[in-house]
């Protein structure tokens, strides 16, 4: 028996330990040992049968109990298993664990009434208020994860009433209420909780965002959700939510520039996390690429989003779906930037001989697909038609080609400038020149998220300056562009920001 515990101990396996033993004795007669080695094999109905014999045998009724609790572990239906957890009560009432076991049994059983009873006699068992408070809260948790709220909320309630400054008996009160439908009451028991941990520590990332969503749902108070979701720190897994959550109740105020610049934060904060907590949160990233796509028509951004979520899930079928769209979108665009502009129709008239001082005239192209103005009359020895064709149609099409080479030329630099700035974001010089390269494309949205991004995380004073002024330049830019397009209610709130900027 002692080398058989030995091997069990040591992770070898089980089939010789268990051979041991049944030279020995009868397997069903191996005790905790012999029952171990059973359920490794997998036959967990014999290491009951083990574990149940061991406790008949035992005399010291708490053991035996603890061997029954053991054996309805094994136990492969719920109506054994609570049989044998209330002989273990009945060979040892006091037992709280087996009390626990048996309450968290019932509940799975759908035996509800009985297993509150189960947690009220674990109340009444528990000594002085602390006892009580710790028993309240892991049983009102335990009746809201089983969908009783109503319940839950009775031992939520009574956790407060032996720790009233609980911030945890404040949370499961307040997501009782949630379940119970009542939300109002529920966000206000929330905001007290996140108050009173701030109060004696830093509050859980987790707890920020629950407060924001749920403030979110259910008062529809966005900017109040916003806050929170920004007092979420950089450099947590909770950080690629909170930027995300916040880019989309940005995009339901309309404030699509400030949703973009949080969607890149929450790309920022991916790129620095491991790839499986990132798979973990792609959904996030996903949204963010349908944003770009749906909203701003952006499918470069919108693909790099899709990206990063691809390289952490590369088995997701919606983040493979989402970058095939934004490749494909990224595609067509580049088509339509480097497709010629439509040539000018071409006029043929018919050989005329001159006749009276009319000249003769042949088949030729439009002043306008030329290069020179084409006289009133044209002498009779002027040059060949394949000439004319070296000297006007090339013309043409290589200023055509240059313009898009130059446009090739700029994308393909701001796309390493900007992998440049992700990488060290203090490089003063590659965020000067990608500002530049920005404005100079016209892509005034990425300028502001690029500012907007390098203001909060920047001291340089200097550094700073260049940033406001360029903020500026941008925003009367698209003030100018939103009235033009007959976009008011968007110019007016880039107007409001500019008047904040001036205060």
């Amino acid at each position: 028996m002692r080398i058989a515990e030995i091997d069990l101990l040591a992770q070898h396996t089980p089939e010789s330990a268990l051979a041991s033993i049944v030279e020995t004795m009868p397997a069903l007669d191996g005790g905790i040992v012999g029952a171990e080695l059973l359920a490794a094999l997998g036959d967990r109905q014999a290491a009951s049968v083990t574990l149940q014999n061991a406790a008949e045998r035992e005399p010291f009724a708490p053991l035996a109990a603890r061997l029954l609790t053991l054996a309805a572990s094994h136990a492969g239906e719920l109506h054994e298993q609570l049989a044998l957890l209330d002989e273990a009560l009945a060979r040892s009432p006091g037992c709280a664990d087996i009390r626990w076991q048996r309450a968290r049994t019932r509940l799975g059983a759908g035996r509800f009434t009985d297993a509150v009873a189960d947690l009220g006699q674990l109340e009444a068992a528990a000594r002085g208020s602390g006892d009580r408070f710790v028993v309240c809260l892991r049983a009102g948790n335990m009746l809201l994860q089983a969908r009783l709220p109503l319940d839950a909320r009775t031992f939520f309630e009574k956790s407060l009433r032996y720790s009233p400054r609980s911030s945890d008996a404040s949370t499961g009160l307040a997501r009782a209420f949630f379940a119970l439908g009542d939300g109002r009451r529920g966000v206000a028991l929330l905001s007290r909780a996140t108050l009173l941990s701030q109060k004696a520590h830093a509050p859980q990332p987790s707890a920020l965002i629950e407060l924001a969503k749920a403030l979110a749902e259910y008062t529809e108070d966005f900017p109040a959700a916003i806050f929170h979701v920004r007092s979420v720190p950089f450099g947590v897994r909770e950080t690629i939510a909170a930027r995300a959550l916040e880019g989309r109740w940005r995009h339901q105020l309309d404030d699509v520039v400030g949703a973009s610049h949080a969607f890149s934060l929450a790309r920022e904060a991916a790129a620095q996390l491991p790839l499986a907590v990132v798979a973990e949160e792609s959904a996030w990233l996903l949204e963010a690429a349908l944003f770009e796509l749906d909203v701003r028509n952006d499918a470069r951004s919108a693909k790099r989003y899709a990206e990063l979520a691809l390289q952490a899930a590369s088995s997701d079928p919606r983040a493979q779906q989402v970058f095939r769209r934004a490749a494909r979108a990224e595609q067509a665009s580049a088509r339509e930037l480097a497709a010629p502009p439509p040539r000018a129709p071409t006029v043929a008239t018919t050989d005329e001989e001159a006749i009276d001082g009319q000249v003769e005239r042949t088949p030729t192209r439009t002043a306008a697909a030329l290069d020179f103005e084409v006289p009133a009359a044209v002498p009779a020895e002027r040059p060949p038609i394949e000439d004319q064709s070296e000297h006007a149609q090339p013309a043409i099409r290589s200023d055509l080609f240059d313009e898009t080479e130059g446009e090739a030329v700029d994308e393909a630099r701001i796309e390493s400038l900007t992998d440049r700035v992700r990488a060290n974001p203090s490089d003063q010089d590659a965020v000067h020149e990608l500002c530049s390269l920005l404005e100079r494309a016209e892509r005034h949205l990425d300028l502001m998220a690029l500012v907007s991004a390098r203001l909060e995380e920047s001291t340089d004073p200097a550094f700073r300056s260049d940033l406001l002024a360029t903020r500026r330049r941008v925003l009367q830019r698209l003030v100018r562009t939103c009235r033009d397009e007959g976009r008011t209610g968007e110019a007016e709130m880039y107007e409001m920001v500019l008047a904040a900027e001036d205060m």
